[in-house]
């Protein structure tokens, strides 16, 4: 629910409903700020129904944001475990460069590297903690998918 009274001289634009709270952005209202402030109030009420998601070894709690394989924390930068939640959620699935953006977008998580750099970064750890079992594969022309081999 967008709650907006131009009328009051209350000085920040509410947005949220009662059940999951609320949240303010101060007027003059910016897009970005407004934007970001909608999306975490959108990924708030989807997290509250994906508490875990698991692939093979890899467990991910998306509301801690904790990683696990074969019961060893991974950590990750916030880029990276937004990445890897993004393909998790489609594994077996190849997920493109625009959808990963879109998904970081959504996150209010804007960037000035690129994706690739962070998708590295994600490679480099999880062949730290799980070896050649889990992988970050590029598909060329298409983008990446997670995959587990055995």
């Amino acid at each position: 629910m967008l709650l907006i009274d131009q009328n009051i001289d209350v000085p920040v634009l509410l947005i949220g409903d009662q059940r999951e709270g609320w949240s303010s952005v101060p007027k003059p209202v910016e897009f970005l700020l407004l934007k970001q402030k909608m999306n975490e109030l959108f990924l708030k009420k989807k997290s509250l129904s994906e508490k875990f998601i698991m692939y093979g070894d890899l467990k991910i709690d998306v509301i801690k944001k904790l990683v696990t394989i074969k019961d060893c924390i991974l950590h990750l930068g916030m880029m990276e475990m937004a990445i890897l939640i993004s393909l998790a959620r489609k594994t077996g699935q190849v997920v493109g460069r625009d959808m990963i953006r879109a998904d970081l977008e959504a996150q209010g998580l804007f960037f000035n590297t690129t994706i690739q750099h962070h998708i590295w970064g994600l490679k480099q750890k999880l062949h730290e903690v799980a070896g050649n079992t889990l992988k970050v594969k590029l598909v060329l022309g298409q983008g990446f998918k997670l995959i587990k081999q055995s």
